[in-house]
């Protein structure tokens, strides 16, 4: 059996989970989420710590941490990554990175996708997949530019932070559908499983840096 820590503090919305694998199967699964957009360097370890007591796990049971890259905060994704560092290097464990952006990908078969991450500011991370496949790099938009781009794309699922967000004004574009709410919030399980899928590797322990996506404020201004 091995035992995965996952570890989410992208957003407003942070968490923790630890999933337990045998040879081809998850043996048991938990999920802790806290909504904390200014102290998850407070909330996270204490989060771990009630994961473990309930599930009666040691914290040298964890055989390695997956952490969710990005993107995201800038303070919330520098929190999450050295406080994972710091425990992989004390535990001898690898550090596995996973894009945000992936987490919600996985979480449904829509095709044609639009993954939106919601930044503090209201600006909006965003990844475009069109037959299954990213169309260009990470974007920074605000919700004007992603509606408009959207009436260009033609149908169109959008999930994220940002696609609950903005629900209403999304769903008045034609052949847009916004997933339901319970998939567009942080999942530190999902972050866990994807890891797994790539055999926890490789170990980004040391080199590990965050996804950023920046764009000049001034034109990140909600219209």
């Amino acid at each position: 059996m091995m035992i995965a820590l996952g570890i989410d503090t992208a957003e407003a919305i942070g968490g923790v989970a630890m999933v337990s694998f045998s040879v081809d199967e998850e043996e048991f699964c938990d999920e802790l989420l806290f909504d904390a957009p200014m102290s998850h360097a407070a909330r996270l370890p204490a989060a771990i710590e009630q994961l473990l007591a309930r599930r009666e796990v040691k914290i040298t049971d964890i055989e390695a941490v997956c952490i969710n890259q990005g993107p995201g905060s800038f303070t919330g994704l520098r929190i999450g990554i050295a406080f994972a560092q710091g425990l992989c290097q004390s535990l001898d464990i690898p550090l596995v990175g996973v894009r945000g952006i992936d987490s919600y990908r996985a979480r449904t078969n829509a095709v044609n996708l639009g993954v939106l991450i919601q930044d503090r500011r209201d600006i909006l991370y965003v990844a475009w997949f069109r037959g299954g496949n990213q169309r260009g790099e990470l974007e920074a938009m605000n919700i004007t530019e992603v509606i408009n781009r959207a009436k260009q794309e033609g149908e169109m699922t959008f999930i994220g932070s940002g696609a609950d967000l903005f629900r209403q004004r999304l769903e008045t574009v034609p052949g847009v559908i916004v997933v339901d709410k319970r998939f567009n919030s942080p999942s530190p399980v999902q972050i866990v499983r994807l890891a797994a899928a790539m055999d926890f590797k490789p170990n980004l322990l040391y080199t590990i840096e965050p996804f950023y996506v920046t764009k000049p404020l001034a034109k990140m201004q909600l219209q």
